[in-house]
């Protein structure tokens, strides 16, 4: 399930003007912003911005806080796990508001047993008449694949099962197969996940060097090789303090190392690729929002968008990291000074040669 529902229709796309600017925050929008939480619901689009945006509307003005439109974002974001979509959206919320609500309450309960893996006591205490998203269970059933891909190599038949939760016997089967699942052929009593350790890349780094071949040529074909040879003399031992063989630490005596200065300043490649560094980002900014804004200007290799692990929120800035550097480049020129909810993104790159 994507995390930004795409802008095709008329309605994401009046929301998205809304929340850019000083607008964002107008409480005039609140109405038309818990519209478009139902909208969502009703069309199975999601839009984590939109719906942060309430949130911390109703933080501003805690007279507007709706119980259930509340309650409709948490199972919105809970349907989005693993991403912390719920826990960001659960740090705007005022606990007092949230104890009065017995609805929320079981929403903060389902979360906890989802996030601590006890799936099998989640399927029992699930109330459908306090779930009314098209969708929820295929979805939360999705993330339980997930973990189960992730941590099992067998696992058995009747705890998955348990996992899974009210699923028919056929559904049971057809959902085996759709994740390339199989029954162990000797005890069918367990199915067989995935073999881990076939799925460990291994990445090859290489160091490109740089020398003249020109000159080496040179050097071996013209003797020097010999005559540098031919020059040294091999010593052992203690016995090179006689004044004749000191040598003099005068100036101008030794060659000098070429000082980094006669480099051409600019823009250097690390070993992977080329690295551009993005601050003044807007801490509700997101790893997949920012990852799809780069993207357009060229294959993202690697990004990091770091969090604070305090708050969910992002720290401030990001690395991005390109393939060629004209991508990169591309994306600084483009980038640089763009606004992102509300901020406007100070693009660099990571590394440069030169003083």
């Amino acid at each position: 399930m994507p995390s930004v529902a795409p802008l095709r229709n008329t309605k994401a796309e009046e929301i998205s003007k809304k929340l850019k600017g000083v607008e964002r925050y107008n409480p005039h929008n609140t109405s038309l912003l818990e519209e478009y939480v139902q909208h969502q619901i009703d069309n199975r689009l999601y839009d984590f911005d939109a719906n942060m945006a309430l949130l911390k509307m109703y933080q501003f003005n805690p007279d507007f806080f709706q119980p259930n439109i509340v309650s409709n974002i948490l199972l919105l974001a809970l349907s989005n796990l693993p991403k912390p979509d719920f826990l960001l959206c659960k740090y705007l919320l005022d606990t007092q508001k949230c104890q009065q609500s017995k609805r929320l309450q079981e929403i903060l309960h389902y979360a906890e047993l989802l996030e601590s893996c006890r799936f099998q006591e989640f399927w029992n205490v699930l109330d459908n008449n306090i779930i009314k998203i098209p969708g929820f269970e295929e979805r939360i059933r999705d993330f339980i694949c997930q973990t189960v891909s992730r941590t099992y190599q067998t696992v058995n038949r009747q705890e998955l099962e348990s996992a899974l939760g009210r699923l028919s016997l056929s559904e049971f089967e057809e959902l085996i197969q759709s994740r390339g699942w199989k029954t162990l052929t000797g005890d069918k009593d367990y199915i067989f996940i995935a073999n881990h350790e076939e799925n460990i890349k291994s990445r090859n780094i290489v160091e490109k060097i740089k020398f003249e071949l020109s000159r080496l040529q040179k050097i071996m074909s013209g003797g020097d090789v010999e005559r540098f040879k031919s020059g040294v003399r091999v010593r052992k031992g203690r016995g090179f303090n006689e004044a004749s063989e000191r040598i003099s630490m005068q100036e101008g005596e030794y060659d000098t190392v070429d000082s980094q200065q006669n480099e051409d300043s600019g823009p250097a490649r690390s070993v992977e690729g080329w690295i551009l560094f993005i601050t003044n980002v807007h801490r509700e900014s997101r790893e997949d929002t920012m990852y799809d804004l780069f993207r357009e200007y060229g294959s993202v290799k690697n990004m990091h968008l770091n969090l604070d692990r305090r708050t969910g929120y992002a720290k401030g800035y990001a690395l991005v990291e390109y393939e060629t550097f004209n991508e990169a480049k591309s994306a600084l020129q483009e980038l640089d000074g763009r606004d992102l909810l509300g901020h406007k993104l100070h693009v660099d790159w990571a590394f440069v040669k030169g003083p």
